[in-house]
């Protein structure tokens, strides 16, 4: 079994209102109206590998510790996703050939980010 725990998972918030709304995971017209940019990189255990906050907005530190929350738990869900994935795909993942079709199903992680933002 090849484990996937390792893998870092980028997740980006647009922050509003002076840093006091972040919107994860934002579209291009959001990205283009908002204050300005952060993306926390997770591992599955939670592990910050990397934070990059263009620009200069200030964030409330609470903000950042809600963010760095539901990016520990978008990071485990789409890591258990890509495991499964390449459980499916058997011995061919584990040969170095490229996944193709292969797709990851991320649904409810949009209620479980307004939920974290809310807490």
């Amino acid at each position: 079994r090849m484990e996937m725990v390792y893998v870092p998972v980028p997740v980006t918030f647009a922050l509003f209102a002076g840093g006091e709304v972040a919107v994860v995971d934002p579209t291009e017209v959001e990205e283009r109206a908002c204050d300005g940019l952060m993306t926390l990189t997770m591992n599955a255990f939670g592990e910050v590998c990397g934070v990059y906050m263009p620009g200069r907005t200030s964030v409330d530190p609470a903000i950042i510790m809600k963010c760095a929350k539901l990016a520990a738990e978008r990071a485990k869900a789409v890591v258990e996703q890509i495991q499964k994935a390449v459980e499916a795909a058997g011995p061919v993942v584990s040969e170095g050939l490229l996944l193709e079709g292969v797709s990851v199903d991320l649904s409810g992680l949009e209620e479980n980010a307004d939920a974290a933002m809310a807490d």
